[in-house]
């Protein structure tokens, strides 16, 4: 299961996307209405299967044609694989973890 924080402009995801969980990622568009730039944590993002990547990369490119800047931020291994096979390339900077 995913959980997702709020925290300002960044969200941290935690747990595990697979397709029927992306619905909790897509609060990013809610964060998308209150800041021009979304950081997204996934420090603590254990898996995310293919669909999510391809939603998170099809959102992602939606609200950067709307002039929204996504930062992806602290991808593990296996994250950071799916995203770069989907052409999406994270930032490696550490952020402020949630409390």
């Amino acid at each position: 299961m995913v959980k997702v924080k709020k925290q300002g402009n960044i969200l941290f995801v935690k747990g595990i996307v697979m397709n029927h969980h992306f619905e909790k990622v897509k609060s990013l568009e809610d964060v998308a209405r209150e800041n021009k730039t979304i950081v997204i944590d996934l420090g603590e993002l254990e898996l995310i299967d293919e669909y999510g990547v391809e939603q998170l990369f099809r959102i992602s490119n939606e609200l950067q044609r709307c002039g929204y800047r996504i930062e992806l931020f602290n991808a593990q291994e296996k994250v950071l694989t799916r995203l770069l096979k989907a052409g999406i390339v994270p930032h490696k900077k550490r952020r402020q973890r949630a409390g």
